[in-house]
């Protein structure tokens, strides 16, 4: 009898523990870029997420230059808090809910530099950990050399909790471990300038430009003290 007895209290305390771990995280991150020849980003972002007890004051945070930023296709809120915009979810989180799932678009300027290095933030800092995470990136040309990344807990180590894989013009990977909260996600990589011909053709007509307005001013200039 005193077995038994024993027996049920371990399984309800079992039990009892077992309720009284959190379960709030995200279940699944997804991660889909285009980037442009003029260097530009555009981003779309689709996150499930569960949590014992909603909150829906959350902010999901994006780069500080982020523009034209939508949530669920629609146009939403944002402020700045450091380095980061945190966009308002309050609209598609519920709190008598225990998962939720929702979509964000954004445009960032400036990802690749005029050497063709790519700086690109896949992950700004939530609030909550990550199960799962995938991502794809994609350019307007061939890919010929191999990413790096880094997050704000492991620095370039979070590598070993990473695959990835570099095919024609896009890059595709996965994290293979939880992500803390908080947690960054970086990735770098250098390509071709010639991909980005849009943006260096105008900076050349530009120069271009300005040296025939210089000219311009100095037959001007020449003009008026000869003739005048």
């Amino acid at each position: 009898m005193r077995k038994a007895l024993l027996f049920c209290v371990s399984i309800f305390l079992l039990f009892s523990l077992t309720l009284g771990v959190s379960a709030d995280q995200i279940d699944h991150s997804g991660f889909y870029a285009t980037v442009l020849e003029d260097g530009s980003c555009q981003v779309s972002m689709t996150i499930t997420l569960s949590m014992d007890r909603m909150d829906t004051s959350m902010r999901f945070p994006i780069p500080a230059n982020a523009s034209d930023v939508q949530l669920n296709g629609f146009g939403v809120g944002t402020y700045y808090s450091g380095t980061v915009q945190q966009v308002n979810l309050s609209n598609v989180l519920n709190a008598e809910d225990t998962t939720a799932t929702f979509t964000l678009s954004y445009r960032v300027a400036g990802v690749v530099d005029g050497t063709g290095k790519l700086t690109l933030p896949l992950l700004s800092g939530f609030q909550l950990p990550i199960s799962s995470f995938d991502f794809t990136v994609s350019f307007p040309g061939a890919v010929n050399n191999q990413p790096s990344f880094t997050s704000a807990y492991y620095q370039s180590n979070i590598e070993s909790s990473m695959h990835w894989t570099v095919t024609g013009s896009t890059v595709t990977g996965r994290t293979t471990a939880l992500l803390n909260d908080y947690e960054t996600l970086e990735m770098s990589l250098k390509l071709d300038s010639s991909l980005f011909s849009h943006r260096q053709t105008a900076f050349i007509d530009s120069v271009v430009d300005d040296r025939l307005m210089h000219l311009c001013l100095l037959l001007a200039l020449a003009y008026w003290i000869i003739f005048m």
